[in-house]
């Protein structure tokens, strides 16, 4: 009968535990933040902080993930120690994201808020699964969260809005690139779709493909979307050569800059989607119109901001001119009078 009032007090301290971290972690990810000034703030030594404590973090996991590793469990006094030491580390962390100033960049507090949210979610499962532990002494969520605290609690930060709007701009350039491979897998099944089934009703039963006309249109298409990873390409460079993180207005112009280039992925994505037989000339102008106008505002941002100087100007009108010339071409092609290319 003492055991099992005991299983149930300790039951009830991981639940306690649970919850606790449930309410800071929907704070942090409803976007709560304190707008303080960053006159005392050392970035340096912040960022050591974040990584000592992420250490501790997995250490008081891993301290308890082992004391219920098998019976006999710990006294509840114990246990209660044990989880006030973790609840500790939890709000040492939340006061630290807390205390980073939004003067260092939106895009790094996007990057760092993630992986905050990632090892609270991980705590929160694992507080979860030793309550588990206590009452079915099963062991087999205890050790995956265990592990996934672990492996959250190990990831590398970047500490500065500079690399953050770097990595941003790299993850749309893969999405670009990926586009362009869709484009020769296309090619390969002359726009068919692999796989598609036909309608009962199809007298035919053949895949619709590419006309001579549509391949000269998807050629056209393929020249917008290498524009496109250009762009992405120079724009990088420009970040790594004149991207400043000690000027509130340069952290502020690598923000507006990521946030403009937010959508070239779904707009990509969206214009190639009208690549496939049988082609839809109209909605594939439409699309290839509104991607031309992201990537004229990306050249334009560029041309007028600090990340660029007069020694850009070459190859930034040369873009500007790609944009023009490719889209005028696939408007070209897709005239009534190109049927045969």
């Amino acid at each position: 009968m003492a055991t099992s009032a005991q299983q149930c007090t300790l039951g009830d301290l991981f639940k306690r535990l649970e919850d606790n971290i449930n309410i800071v972690t929907h704070q942090i990810r409803g976007g709560e933040r304190n707008k303080d000034g960053k006159s005392s703030f050392q970035r340096e030594n912040y960022w050591d902080n974040v990584d000592a404590v992420f250490k501790m973090l997995s250490s008081e996991t891993t301290k308890l993930s082992l004391a219920f590793s098998k019976k006999p469990f710990p006294s509840v006094k114990n246990t209660e120690l044990m989880v006030s030491e973790l609840e500790k580390r939890v709000l040492t962390l939340v006061s630290l994201f807390y205390s980073m100033p939004v003067s260092e960049g939106a895009t790094l507090l996007s990057h760092y808020q993630k992986a905050v949210l990632q090892v609270l979610d991980c705590l929160i499962g694992f507080a979860s699964s030793l309550s588990e532990t206590v009452h079915s002494e099963r062991h087999n969520d205890r050790l995956k969260w265990t592990g996934s605290v672990w492996e959250a609690s190990s990831f590398v930060l970047l500490k500065d809005n500079k690399q953050c709007v770097r990595k941003c701009l790299s993850e749309t350039a893969e999405l670009v690139q990926d586009a362009l491979g869709e484009i020769n897998e296309a090619g390969e099944t002359d726009g068919g779709i692999e796989g598609l089934q036909m309608e009962p009703d199809d007298l035919h039963g053949e895949i619709a493909t590419w006309s001579d006309q549509d391949r000269a249109v998807v050629a056209a298409c393929e020249g917008l979307v290498k524009t496109t990873k250009a762009m992405l390409k120079k724009s990088r460079e420009c970040v790594d050569k004149r991207g400043n993180i000690d000027c509130e207005s340069a952290v502020s112009t690598l923000d507006d800059f990521v946030s403009l280039t937010s959508t070239i992925s779904s707009r990509v994505d969206n214009f190639i989607c009208c690549i496939y037989a049988p082609v839809n000339y109209a909605a594939l102008i439409q699309n290839g119109k509104l991607l031309s106008e992201i990537i004229d505002k990306c050249l334009q941002f560029l041309r007028d901001s600090d990340l660029t100087s007069n020694e850009d100007i070459k190859w930034l009108d040369f873009l500007s001119q790609a944009v023009t010339h490719n889209l005028q071409k696939l408007e070209e092609k897709t005239k009534p009078n190109n049927d045969q290319g």
